[in-house]
């Protein structure tokens, strides 16, 4: 592919779809943050929601606690009342002077009862029961022997601390053997403090049959206790990693309970919005486009090189048969006598002349054909530039003494130097070619050769109605012709100057358009080492 075209097809297609390709991969992976963030704002939703039923219940059971009325203290009398509530498990009285009523100390426990006071001792010690030395030295001894962990976390249902004596209820909760106790408890307007264990079985039993029973595959939802072992799960996902997608810890008193959620992994599906199927509409859009410029920009300049090919052949045939009307032209020049000027030495001039123009045509389009394929030579050989320069006037005078034009050389560089005699040629008849074709009004033209410290110099000027100043700048691009009176009528390619400034760019020197009073001075500079001034 040409590299001037496939510079354009990056820079109008691929650099787009780029762009394109990156707002589509950036949106995509927003929408997929997102969806994410939605995603674990409505588990933490699912989890609240469960949190907040739990606490409904504990609610619930706050409500039938303070229901009860305890006014008889008669301990046989309580003993009745705990039977008939199946969530209270035990309960403990303290008078207003910090002293346990029940149970009793004065009358046989039950083993329930001992082992409730026993559990309990820290939680009565804290509430500020008055106890003997003998007691709490007992106490110490059997809580020692148990390996029980006592967390004091009081949360009371109303107050501004969390002090339960500066309180008027509460919840209590401590940790013995196997695992939580809850104690709700309150102060009667008599100074009577009370305490009511909540049944651990019944608690878990309420709890877990107000979770949900549904099993959806989407998702597994797992109820932990203050010992991390699944009390209650649902949903039908079965999770394959040990850490879970969401931890959410129920509130107080329930703290050390927690829920875990582990969702289902799903293959992510980019959700074809509007915005997406535009980006993916305009980027399939500018790469049929690309791929129908492509085309035709191929084919075009497939059928450039054809026709650039065509060109090259037909000039490489045209010249053989050229180089043989030249030769006999001449030679037939020769058989006439040199001062015979009739009608036949006329036409014969024409002939010659015409031979020479039509020459350097088809030398210039073989040159501009092997420029496009890269295969012009430099070959220097020693060469005098002013007889190269010379041969090349006399080839000229003939088209110019038919239009009037003096040729005036001034030539100064007489010494063999390093030159490329086809490339010279070439040059000097371009810019002769020019003279003839544009200034041939002025009716002179200069050519003036000398030398530099490090170069040799070719300079021709013409005394014509010059170059127009919004082609100077153009003059040396291919194809490039003025559009007012001085080119119509005037045959030519316009690739003359171009193919000029190339030869001479690989001559290692320069053509350039100098400032002129009068007409185009163009000159052009070979470069050379060890020469002196002539």
């Amino acid at each position: 592919m040409n590299p001037r075209l496939l510079a354009i097809f990056i820079v109008i297609v691929l650099l787009p779809l780029g762009v394109m390709s990156v707002l589509t991969v950036n949106y995509l992976n927003d929408q997929t943050i997102m969806s994410q963030v939605r995603e674990k704002l409505l588990i933490k939703q699912q989890l609240s929601a469960v949190d907040q039923s739990v606490q409904s219940l504990l609610k619930g059971h706050e409500r039938t606690i303070l229901q009860e009325n305890f006014v008889n203290l008669d301990p046989w009398v309580l003993r009745e009342s705990i039977r008939k509530h199946v969530m209270v498990n035990q309960l403990l009285v303290l008078d207003p002077s910090k002293k346990r009523v029940f149970p009793p100390k004065n009358m046989p426990l039950s083993q329930q009862e001992r082992d409730f006071v026993e559990r309990t001792a820290l939680f009565r010690q804290d509430m500020g029961e008055q106890r003997t030395e003998k007691e709490k030295k007992k106490s110490i001894q059997r809580q020692s022997k148990r390996q029980r962990s006592f967390t004091q976390n009081v949360q009371p249902a109303f107050g501004d601390t969390d002090n339960p004596r500066d309180n008027a209820q509460g919840w209590y909760v401590w940790y013995w053997e196997s695992g939580i106790h809850l104690i709700y408890w309150w102060q009667d307007d008599r100074g009577f403090q009370f305490g009511v264990e909540l049944s651990r079985v019944k608690l878990l039993s309420d709890v877990v049959a107000m979770l949900p029973v549904e099993h959806p595959d989407e998702f597994r939802i797992a109820l932990l206790d203050s010992a991390k072992h699944a009390v209650y799960q649902w949903g039908g996902y079965e999770p394959v990693k040990s850490a879970a997608d969401e931890v959410l810890s129920l509130s107080f008193p329930l703290s050390s309970w927690s829920l875990e959620y582990y969702q289902a992994r799903k293959a992510d599906v980019a959700v074809l919005s509007p915005f997406v199927i535009m980006l993916v509409g305009g980027g399939l859009l500018l790469l049929l486009l690309a791929l129908y410029f492509y085309r035709e920009s191929s084919r075009e300049y497939r059928e450039a090189q054809q026709r650039v090919t065509f060109v090259n052949q037909v000039s490489h045939e045209l010249k053989t048969p050229l180089t043989n009307i030249r030769l006999y032209a001449e030679l037939l020049e020769q058989t006439l006598d040199e001062d015979e000027s009739g009608p036949e030495k006329q036409k014969l001039n024409i002939i010659i002349a015409e031979s020479q123009r039509l020459s350097r045509m088809i030398s210039n389009v073989l040159t501009f054909a092997r420029k496009a394929r890269n295969k012009c030579r430099f070959q220097p050989m020693p060469e005098v530039l002013d007889e190269v320069v010379k041969e090349v006037v006399e080839q000229f005078e003939l088209s110019y003494l038919a239009k009037n034009i003096l040729i005036h050389c001034d030539l100064q560089a007489n010494i063999e130097v390093p030159l490329d005699r086809d490339i010279v040629e070439q040059v000097l008849g371009n810019l002769l070619s020019n003279v003839e074709k544009y200034a041939a009004d002025g009716g002179n033209v200069w050519v003036t050769t000398f030398f530099t410290e490090h170069a040799v110099v070719l300079r021709v000027q013409d005394a014509g109605e010059g170059i127009a100043k919004p082609l100077v700048k153009h003059i040396f691009e291919p194809f490039v012709r003025g559009q007012d009176a001085l080119t119509e009528g005037v045959s030519g390619t316009g690739i003359g100057l171009s193919i000029a400034r190339d030869l001479m760019l690989l001559h290692q020197g320069t053509l350039s358009l100098l400032d002129s009073k009068e007409g185009a001075l163009f000159e052009a500079i070979f470069p050379q080492t060890g020469l002196g001034q002539s």
